[in-house]
């Protein structure tokens, strides 16, 4: 359907033409409050944050109804057929606004997930024609390589080893633990691990705000042991960081493995049985083991609080701090500044596509690149949520496989749309 037939069938749609009988349909016996506790219920399938971003969405969905004389939101009076193709020409409406690619269509997940928290029906979203839409709304080739020549573009580069070697030199060895040196190792230590996990920015630094909390805290990593500790007659193999018995009784020279354990309700079903481990399987694992392992003993902070939070003497007196998001994002762009790239194509994301993408140069299994990165089930990579075979083994771990290569900066550069020849 070209453009011009689409905009004359929505702009002649009304209830009429698609209104079906509801007359016989059965409503389950819900009473008004219980209704209520339903949909309440159901904004749970979302973060708070993401529902709140996606409201500018719904509501531009809104008045793209009303501007067609449509008042319920919902369409609940339309058939399938009609619902879809107002879907399809709001996505040409954007497009035609100057909108490409996402920019034109991602409107679309908003719409969908205000339907669902209503208990409204949701397959129109995925019908032929909304994804031969979304299909529409990509870019031209003209407009592919205009996009190039003006740089333009959100995507962000993956960090790479490089980058990381420097950061901990910058912000770790050359370091003190004192104020406000300790910041620096914060910032340095969180982005190492943050990498080394393939998390999300908001696993490794603490967001605040009304925002779901899906920090790594210390009682998620534990140190297991060589020789086992023996306690009051009790044998004990693993302490979890930030408790007083971890800082008394372990000792760096007995830990060979730190084992870091899910809990963002991101990772979905992973989290019953994903454990991230960080060993000894070669000499870049083993550093990050033992500064991981300094830094828990020095941090200061307990086992209830964040692995990224410190305590420290900052001259009167002593102050708590936690890893925000802005700390570690400063340290990775001006990381990438300093080798010669542009710090704005690099980000708090760029740890994690620097780990997936490490990973796959290593030769890792698709099994444990998606376990490394807690992808959900809903993802393409769906066999990993139900898949035990997982050795724990990361980035750094994977390394020292056989031919493995590093991605190196000049690999990254080619890929930079304002420094590729820098």
């Amino acid at each position: 359907m070209c453009c011009s037939s689409l905009y004359n069938t929505v702009s002649s749609l009304t209830p009429n033409h698609s209104v079906f009988d509801s007359s016989s349909l059965v409503n389950p016996p819900l009473g008004q409050q219980e209704q209520q506790d339903l949909q309440s219920f159901m904004t749970k399938s979302v973060t708070a944050g993401t529902l709140k971003g996606y409201k500018a969405g719904w509501e531009e969905w809104q008045q793209y109804l009303r501007d067609r004389g449509i008042t319920d939101p919902y369409l609940q009076s339309y058939s399938e057929e009609g619902k879809v193709t107002l879907l399809c020409n709001l996505f040409r409406t954007r497009y035609v606004a100057g909108k490409r690619g996402k920019g034109a269509y991602a409107i679309g997940a908003a719409i969908r997930k205000f339907y669902q928290v209503s208990l409204q029906p949701i397959a129109f979203f995925e019908s032929s024609l909304a994804t031969g839409a979304r299909t529409a709304c990509r870019l031209s080739t003209d407009e592919l390589r205009q996009a190039q020549r003006e740089a333009k573009g959100n995507d962000k580069l993956p960090v790479f080893w490089e980058m990381l070697s420097t950061m901990r030199d910058t912000h770790w060895t050359n370091c003190s633990w004192s104020y406000p040196d300790i910041d620096k190792r914060m910032s340095a230590m969180g982005a190492l691990l943050a990498y080394e996990l393939a998390n999300r920015g908001g696993e490794a630094t603490t967001v605040g705000g009304s925002a779901e909390n899906h920090t790594i805290y210390n009682e998620q990593c534990a140190f297991r042991l060589e020789e086992p500790v023996i306690i009051e007659g009790e044998c004990h193999t693993g302490f979890l960081a930030g408790s007083s018995e971890f800082r008394r009784w372990v000792t760096l020279s007995n830990v060979v493995s730190c084992e870091i354990g899910v809990a963002s309700h991101k990772t979905g079903a992973a989290a019953c049985h994903n454990v991230k481990v960080i060993a000894r399987r070669n000499e870049r694992e083993s550093e990050l083991l033992d500064d991981l392992f300094e830094w828990c003993i020095r941090s200061g902070s307990t086992s209830q609080e964040p692995l990224f939070s410190r305590r420290v003497f900052s001259g009167r007196e002593v102050t708590y701090k936690k890893l925000t998001p802005k700390m570690m994002a400063s340290l990775i762009k001006n990381t990438a500044q300093g080798l010669g790239l542009d710090g704005k194509e690099f980000s708090n994301h760029s740890l994690r596509k620097g780990a997936v993408t490490q990973m796959k140069r290593s030769g890792c299994r698709r099994e444990e690149t998606n376990s490394r990165g807690n992808y959900s089930k809903d993802s393409v990579l769906v066999d990993t949520v139900y898949n035990h075979d997982n050795t724990g083994r990361g980035p750094t771990g994977a390394s020292s496989s056989s031919g493995s290569q590093d991605v190196t900066v000049a690999d990254v550069r080619r890929h930079s749309k304002t420094a590729r020849f820098k």
